[in-house]
C-alpha cells in the first residue's frame, strides 16, 4: 500500500534524528560503534559512514 507523503516525511525525519543521535555518540567518543549500532538500530557499516563524515564536517571547521 502506498504511504502518504506525511508517513514518508515523519519516517525520514525519524532516520535523520537517529543519525544525528549517532554522530552525536560518535563525537562523544564514549561508546564503540558497536554499541552505538546496538542503540540506535542502525548497521555497523552505517556508523561507519558517519564518524567518516563526522570527520570530514570537523576538518572542514578546522579549515576555515
Amino acid at each position: 500500500m502506498l504511504q502518504s507523503v506525511k508517513e514518508v516525511g515523519i519516517e525520514e525525519g525519524i532516520e535523520k534524528g537517529i543519525e544525528k543521535t549517532a554522530k552525536n555518540l560518535l563525537s562523544a567518543g564514549w561508546l564503540t560503534t558497536q554499541q552505538i549500532a546496538e542503540a540506535t538500530g542502525l548497521d555497523i557499516l552505517r556508523i561507519d559512514k558517519l564518524a567518516e563524515s563526522l570527520k570530514s564536517e570537523q576538518s572542514a571547521v578546522y579549515r576555515q
